[in-house]
């Protein structure tokens, strides 16, 4: 006796067809839409489904060029929306809410086609998402200096650094940034536009209110960064300055910029 289909199965199968609309032309299909769905009066599920067919990919195209307008630029629109059929059926969507529909481009373009005429597109990706994440991440009070007041040596050799959640640091071979400011540039060389010589760029991405600012930073600071961003403590980041020679008193000044454009949210002790 054949059960019929669970509600899972019966999604699993909707998601992918939206996914794949020539299979609507499949007798095969069409018999399981038939099968499986029921309309009033003379509708068919058929004319039904091409609609969501044709409109759900089409809003994860606006939803993704809205995240990748850098890579849109580059690769020209029809590529792109090319990119975008390849990257939802290997990447389906797991959110209800399409801002989160590009978490996985820039992983996707490291193994895509498109990134052997273009290898600088998975950086220029994720600096996109990065910027695309900032400006929905929540935003908390800064750090307040009077909690470590009465802190000593060995509380600071242990203190690990909690940025706002809208930080991110973006490090690349190729001038990431250069490329990105230079989407909306109509002026711009086509060919120069597609092909980029390796200049390494580290950019510090944040929001300041609803703005969203990206800062081009030296390799120290990025070294700094990258370590205080993964929770590794300051005596850890002090050590591995020793070991760059990188100078003490430069963690003190990009501390108090950072700290001044309330990107520091909290300094806590390992143990805490």
């Amino acid at each position: 006796m054949q059960t019929e289909p669970g509600l899972h199965q019966l999604q699993t199968w909707m998601a992918s067809v939206l996914l794949e609309p020539e299979r609507l032309e499949d007798p095969r299909e069409r018999a399981l839409l038939a099968a499986r769905t029921s309309m009033p009066g003379r509708f068919e599920p058929i004319g039904g489904l091409r609609v969501y067919a044709g409109g759900y990919p089409a809003r994860l195209r606006e939803a993704l060029l809205e995240s990748f307008e850098g890579v849109a630029s580059v690769v020209g629109d029809d590529v792109f929306a090319a990119l975008v059929m390849r990257y939802v059926r290997a990447c389906p969507p797991t959110s209800y809410n399409l801002n989160h529909a590009g978490a996985a481009m820039a992983q996707f373009l490291r193994r895509d086609p498109l990134t052997a005429a273009h290898p600088f597109l998975p950086d220029l990706a994720e600096l996109e998402w990065r910027i695309t994440e900032a400006f929905h991440a929540p935003a908390h009070p800064p750090f307040d200096p009077a909690a470590t007041a009465t802190w000593n040596e060995s509380d600071w050799n242990e203190a690990v650094l909690v940025f706002q959640p809208a930080v991110a640091l973006v490090s690349s071979r190729w001038p990431v940034l250069t490329l990105w400011r230079a989407r909306k540039d109509e002026d711009r060389d086509a060919t120069g536009w597609r092909t980029a010589d390796e200049a390494p760029e580290h950019v510090l991405v944040f929001r300041h209110d609803l703005d969203i600012r990206l800062d081009s930073i030296d390799p120290d600071q990025a070294t700094v960064l990258k370590l205080l961003l993964a929770r590794r403590s300051l005596g850890h980041v002090v050590d591995a300055l020793a070991s760059e020679s990188i100078d003490e008193t430069s963690l003190a000044e990009w501390f108090s910029r950072w700290s001044a454009r309330g990107l520091i949210v909290a300094c806590t002790r390992r143990e805490a």
